[in-house]
């Protein structure tokens, strides 16, 4: 009798450790299905992340400036003529318009048709860019409008590089500005001619 009971104890106690065991493996099953969802998500986002800091250089097409913008930095026949020549040398980082097609002169007119892919290269001379210093502005006469901002999320490098940038139809004045580390500054004055 004393037999019987002490089998059916260790029955007992067999059947709670397997119970225990299977809640144990299932509390471990669990644990790991949370764990694989939770990478799944870290990773998906990631993923998202770096598409959209990414984004800038093949976004949809920017526009640089609005059609009221483009009416007030539009140049006529006369301005267009007398666009003021570049300044003087200078000793600051070699501005470089790869795209779109550059026409050298006295004042360099850049020819583009909307819309265009643009691809600017700093090239230092005695000292590396400062990209930080960059400065793109449109102007006319008292009004302007700083392209900077606009444009900063597409440096790449010592570059500017977008794809797919709108422009009103029309000539306007651009103004870049650039320095190196050692503070020599490059200005560049172009005419920019836009067709249909």
């Amino acid at each position: 009798m004393k037999r019987n009971s002490r089998e059916s104890r260790r029955g007992d106690v067999l059947i709670t450790l397997k119970l225990l065991e299977g809640q144990i493996a299932m509390k471990v099953h669990r644990d790991e299905c949370q764990f694989v969802l939770r990478a799944g998500l870290m990773f998906t986002l990631v993923i998202v992340l770096s598409s959209w800091i990414a984004r800038p250089l093949h976004a949809e097409n920017i526009v640089l400036f609005t059609p009221q913008e483009a009416l007030q930095l539009r140049l006529t026949n006369r301005e267009w003529r007398s666009v003021a020549a570049a300044r003087a040398l200078s000793i600051g980082p070699q501005i470089l318009v790869r795209r779109p097609r550059l026409v050298p002169g006295d004042i360099p007119t850049i020819e583009a048709q909307s819309p265009t892919d643009l691809d600017v290269i700093f090239e230092p001379r005695s000292a590396p860019v400062r990209m930080d210093s960059l400065s793109v502005t449109a102007r006319k006469g008292f009004f302007s409008k700083s392209l900077t901002e606009l444009l900063r999320p597409y440096i790449r490098g010592n570059a500017i590089k977008v794809t797919k940038v709108e422009i009103p139809t029309g000539r306007f004045m651009l103004d870049i500005s650039i320095a190196d580390t050692n503070g020599n500054i490059s200005d560049g004055t172009y005419r920019l001619d836009v067709s249909q």
